[in-house]
């Protein structure tokens, strides 16, 4: 395959809808891309300052870049605020809670490994 032939796409996120993540409705994901193929979601999510997420896992890598606020997970000492990029091992469990008063909203990959 030759470059020539690769597309690239732009993706207008601000024309995309956050979505209400059940049964967490307060967090709200944009989905910005799904490959099927790889098992891969590319998404922004929007949490409230405060937010706790129960204790999970992902089969696969999670990468997380922060745009804004502070967040951490309870397993870790570090806290993550804009600028910070967070990779998870596959398999990795945690509790992602936020720090501070800010409302926070991350880019994410997350992959979906075996299960």
């Amino acid at each position: 395959m030759f470059y020539e032939n690769v597309e690239a796409s732009l993706i207008d996120t601000d024309s995309l809808p956050w979505i209400p993540f059940v049964p967490y409705a307060s967090e709200l994901p944009k989905v910005l891309k799904v490959d099927p193929v790889r098992g891969e979601w590319i998404t922004l999510l929007k949490v409230p300052a405060g937010f706790q997420l129960p204790m999970h896992h992902h089969s696969g890598c999670v990468h997380v870049y922060t745009i804004s606020g502070r967040w951490m997970y309870l397993e870790h000492d570090w806290v993550a605020g804009p600028g910070s990029f967070v990779f998870e091992t596959a398999g990795s469990r945690h509790t992602p809670m936020g720090v501070g008063d800010e409302e926070i909203v991350t880019f994410n990959i997350v992959q979906c490994g075996e299960t």
